[in-house]
């Protein structure tokens, strides 16, 4: 999971449309999704290039659990 374009916090791929992750990771930062991304098919959180295998897809929406304080 990235915040304009650096390593934040992991998240889980549970389809091809949804991930999930904790709900601290959104503490304090912008919840506008097209500021975050989801980087998958790497272990290398920085990307040299854009050639790089990859995936990278941007947030359409941000969902925190009402029950999270």
């Amino acid at each position: 999971l990235q915040y304009k374009g650096f390593h934040i916090c992991g998240a889980s791929l549970i389809s091809n449309e949804y991930a999930v992750s904790a709900a601290h990771c959104f503490d304090d930062l912008d919840s506008n999704p097209a500021i975050w991304s989801i980087l998958a098919g790497t272990n290398y959180l920085k990307i040299r290039s854009p050639d790089d295998d990859f995936y990278r897809r941007s947030l359409t929406e941000i969902h925190v659990h009402p029950g999270y304080r």
